[in-house]
């Protein structure tokens, strides 16, 4: 009921409702700025522009619940970060082969770990790998997508993902020794 209010006080461009709004779901998002960012100074540049965007864009939401909401927001912010650093992506770019091998994860070892840890780990991953592994991991996007979305070759994110799975594992095995 009061997510409910709080959407209606957005759509009424209420600004007491901004700060709420800002207070109420700066936490979540800025885990995924945090992602999606080269530094933790870009994520709350990236953050504020994502608040602004979606009291903009609000009339545009019409869900009902507070999980649709957050993927709403979490989509916005996420398109931000992109069309901001998309310009880098393809300036980075280089002609990478397809690599098939898999990589495969020590189940016994992640379920050792917090959740904390787990952000921890993937926010060491060089930036280009960490926002695929999230893009395709977290946000389920497909390397197709994921390929548009960066402006760069539907090969190269494969690449990248093997490439984070890889260096994750490594991390992870170093992490759960200490």
């Amino acid at each position: 009921m009061i997510f409910i209010l709080l959407i209606q006080k957005l759509k009424n461009r209420e600004e007491s409702a901004f700060k709420e709004l800002v207070f109420s779901f700066s936490k979540r998002l800025m885990t995924v700025a945090v992602l999606y960012s080269k530094d933790r100074e870009e994520a709350k540049d990236i953050l504020q522009d994502t608040f602004i965007k979606i009291f903009e864009n609000i009339d545009k939401f019409k869900g009902e619940e507070e999980y649709m909401f957050v993927g709403w927001c979490k989509r916005i912010l996420i398109n931000l970060a992109l069309t901001r650093n998309s310009k880098f992506y393809r300036s980075l770019e280089q002609s990478i082969s397809d690599e098939h091998s898999e990589v495969s994860f020590d189940s016994g070892i992640l379920s050792d770990l917090f959740k904390e840890e787990i952000i921890q780990v993937v926010n060491e991953l060089p930036e280009g790998y960490r926002q695929v592994f999230a893009l395709f991991v977290i946000e389920g996007y497909t390397h197709k997508d994921i390929a548009l979305q960066m402006g760069i070759k539907e090969s190269s994110s494969r690449s990248k993902f093997v490439r984070a799975k890889r260096m994750l594992q490594n991390k992870i095995h170093t992490f759960s020794k200490v």
